[in-house]
């Protein structure tokens, strides 16, 4: 059975460069545009083994999908497309399973995604218990922003 890959993103154009590169490899491609759908599909009975998430959406902020993406569903591999260097570590303190920078060139998506899903469930469950523990760090050091 085909992998299950959720791309979000809001840009067409955008999309259509990712799903060529994921095409070739055989996935099953699933796209929307806001962050509200993505979160409402991953809800259905078949879950998602990847998706792709621009942090950029008109509808949601990327960053509020991407936390509720950790919540929902925290082994779930979650690839963010950031456009600055700066959003990597908010990336990462959020769940994200890896950050690619934006334009994403299409034979390193396609590699970041097999290694994710060739990933042991272990790494998983490691990489979002750091999570939690980072997340209630930054959450100690900075009270003020937890407001």
């Amino acid at each position: 059975m085909n992998k299950r890959v959720l791309v979000v993103e809001d840009e067409t154009a955008a999309w259509k460069e990712l799903s060529q590169a994921l095409d070739r490899a055989s996935y099953s491609l699933e796209w929307t545009q806001t962050g509200h759908e993505a979160l409402r599909r991953s809800l259905d009975d078949k879950p998602f083994d990847v998706v792709v998430l621009d942090v950029k959406l008109s509808d949601m902020n990327g960053w509020k999908t991407l936390d509720w993406f950790h919540r929902l569903h925290p082994f779930l591999a979650v690839v963010v497309l950031i456009t600055g260097a700066d959003e990597e570590e908010p990336a990462g303190l959020l769940g994200a399973s890896a950050c690619l920078m934006k334009p994403v060139d299409g034979r390193m998506l396609l590699k970041t995604i097999e290694r994710l899903l060739a990933e042991p469930r272990q790494h998983r469950v490691s990489r979002s218990m750091d999570t939690i523990s980072n997340t209630i760090h930054v959450l100690k050091t900075h009270p003020a922003s937890s407001a």
